[in-house]
């Protein structure tokens, strides 16, 4: 059996060939554009007639239990005999059953537990979720980057001359040197990279083959 050659292998080479690949591209991601329409069409069509279809029956569904609920209250003991809080009625299953557990405080909702919890120093009852501002970080690398990059910028520039007036040589080195913030210090940075990207001209958004 032959062995199947890898991408690499496979890889065009000449811009000819390349030129020929980059049109099979956008020709199978125009179709596979059309099928992701279609199916996202069909689906939208799908849930539209289910949900029509199902207001009526949903409707029912829940006047049927709001009627048999008194129904099984006053009934209780006689289908259940004393000895059960559910029973088999019709093909259903219809009775009483415990509600997932939750915590009850008598003098507020969640915040006024937590001020509670602290001011009796039970703080181990008392949850405190931390995590990274990511934004924030960004935003503060991200300052201190476009400061250094401006102050290289500036420190190329042809010096001595500032629209034919001299530049004092001293007071150009006498800029400050922008700081790096704690953040570099404790191991953040911007990361960055490049990816290889191919997609068809024109296309809204990228379609993976």
């Amino acid at each position: 059996m032959s062995r199947v050659r890898s991408a690499a292998q496979r890889a065009p080479q000449t811009i000819e060939a390349a030129t020929a690949l980059c049109a099979r591209f956008a020709e199978r991601s125009a179709a596979a554009a059309l099928i992701i329409q279609a199916r996202d069409e069909t689906i939208a069509k799908a849930n539209q007639t289910a949900d029509t279809e199902l207001v009526p029956i949903t409707a029912e569904l829940k006047d049927i239990e709001k009627q048999l609920k008194p129904f099984f209250a006053a009934k209780f003991d006689e289908l259940t005999c004393g000895k059960r809080k559910s029973i088999e009625l019709g093909g259903c299953y219809l009775g009483y059953r415990l509600d997932k557990a939750s915590v009850a405080f008598a003098h507020g909702k969640d915040d006024d537990m937590a001020v509670t919890l602290r001011a009796a120093e039970l703080t181990d009852y008392v949850r405190t979720k931390h995590s990274p501002d990511k934004p924030a970080i960004m935003k503060a690398l991200e300052g201190e980057r476009d400061a250094i990059a401006l102050r290289d910028a500036e420190s190329v520039a042809p010096i001595g001359h500032n629209g034919g007036e001299a530049i004092d040589d001293g007071a150009a080195a006498a800029e400050p040197v922008p700081s790096l913030s704690p953040l570099h210090d404790i191991g953040f940075s911007i990361k960055q990279g490049e990816s290889f990207f191919l997609e068809r001209v024109g296309q809204d958004r990228a379609v993976e083959p």
